[in-house]
C-alpha cells in the first residue's frame, strides 16, 4: 500500500512539473510575443512621429505659399483697382475731347452748308466769297489745333483697348485662385425616414 500511494504522489509531481514547465513555457512565449508587439508598435511609433513631423514641416511650407500667393493677389487687386480708375480717367477724357470737337463737326457742317447756297448764288458779290475763304482759313486752323487731340484719341483708344485686355486676363486669374482657396461646401444632410402609419 505504501509502495502505491509513494508511486502515485511521484506520478502526479512529475505531472504537476510538467504543467508547470508547459505554462513557463507558453508564458516565456507569450512573454516574447508581447515584447516583440512592443518592439514592432515602436517602431511603428517612431515612424508615425517622423511621418507627423514632415507633415507639419509640409504645412508650415504650404502655410508660407500660401500667404505668398495671397498677398500677391492682393498687390495684383490694388494694381487692378488703379488700372481701372485710370481706364474710368481716360473714358471721362475721351468724352471731354468728344466735347470739344463738336464745334468743329458743327463747323464743317455749316461750311457744307454755305458750300451749297454760295453754289446755288454763284452769281453774288465777291463779299460771301471772301466770307467764305476767311471761314476756310478758320477750318484749317482749329484743324490744326485739334490735330494733336485726334492723335492723342487715337493713342487713348489703344490703350484702353489693351487695357481691358489685361484687366479681364487678371480678373479670371483672381476668379480661379478664390475658386481654389474656398473650402468645400459641406455634403447635404441625408433625408429623414418616413413615420410610419400611426396606429
Amino acid at each position: 500500500m505504501l509502495l502505491l500511494a509513494s508511486c502515485a504522489t511521484d506520478r502526479e509531481t512529475t505531472l504537476s512539473r510538467t504543467a508547470r514547465g508547459r505554462e513557463a513555457g507558453a508564458a516565456r512565449a507569450e512573454r516574447e510575443r508581447q515584447q516583440r508587439e512592443l518592439a514592432r508598435l515602436r517602431e511603428t511609433s517612431a515612424e508615425t512621429l517622423a511621418a507627423i513631423a514632415d507633415a507639419n514641416a509640409e504645412s508650415v511650407r504650404r502655410s508660407s505659399e500660401l500667404r505668398a500667393v495671397l498677398a500677391e493677389l492682393q498687390h495684383r487687386i490694388g494694381v487692378q483697382q488703379m488700372a481701372e480708375q485710370d481706364l474710368a480717367d481716360a473714358k471721362a477724357r475721351a468724352a471731354a475731347i468728344e466735347l470739344e470737337l463738336q464745334p468743329l463737326r458743327q463747323l464743317e457742317q455749316t461750311l457744307r452748308d454755305r458750300e451749297r447756297l454760295l453754289a446755288e448764288a454763284f452769281a453774288r458779290d465777291g463779299a460771301l466769297q471772301a466770307e467764305l475763304e476767311a471761314a476756310t482759313r478758320a477750318v484749317e486752323q482749329k484743324q490744326t489745333e485739334l490735330q494733336p487731340k485726334l492723335a492723342a484719341l487715337q493713342r487713348l483708344v489703344e490703350s484702353m483697348s489693351q487695357l481691358e485686355q489685361a484687366t479681364a486676363g487678371a480678373q479670371a486669374s483672381i476668379s480661379a485662385a478664390t475658386k481654389l482657396l474656398s473650402p468645400a461646401a459641406p455634403a447635404p444632410a441625408a433625408p429623414a425616414a418616413p413615420e410610419g402609419p400611426k396606429k
